[in-house]
Order: C-alpha cells, then structure tokens, then sequence
C-alpha cells in the first residue's frame, strides 16, 4: 500500500486484520468517537525518540500569528 490513509480505512473498517497505522490515525479516531480496542494494539519503538526545538525568529517577533503559535505550541508542550 501506498497510502497510510487507505491502510487506516482498511484496519478501522475490519477488511483487515493488522496493519502499520500512524499513532495519530489512533488519536484522531478516538477524538471522533472510533472505538478502539487497546488489548488489540501494538505500539513499536525501535528509535529513540527524537528532540526538537521550537523558535521565534526576530521577523516573526511583532507577528501575531507567530506569537499565537508559539504560545499554543508551550501549552501543548509544557515548554518553559
């Protein structure tokens, strides 16, 4: 399969029995109702997870938008 969207479809409407399912895919059926049955999933980590950052640059300082989006981002985050 090409389509990591078309292999959610298959897995969440049964026509398959196992399938490699981004974690978000989950998240967002759960937000929407889907019922997911958690015995039934397997969450691999072969990677260490990964460290990023997040910065404002000087010409997005008086930019609302950007403000907005930092400040979302350190609530999500709980970044100090």
């Amino acid at each position: 399969m090409d389509n990591i969207n078309l292999v959610t479809g298959l897995v969440a409407q049964g026509h398959v029995s196992a399938g490699f399912v981004a974690r978000s895919s989950l998240i967002s059926g759960c937000a929407m109702a889907a019922e997911v049955n958690e015995s039934e999933v397997l969450w691999l980590a072969g990677d260490a997870a990964l460290d990023q950052m997040l910065v404002l640059l000087t010409r997005g300082e008086n930019n609302p938008a950007a403000q907005f989006w930092l400040d979302q981002m350190q609530t999500l985050l709980f970044v100090s």
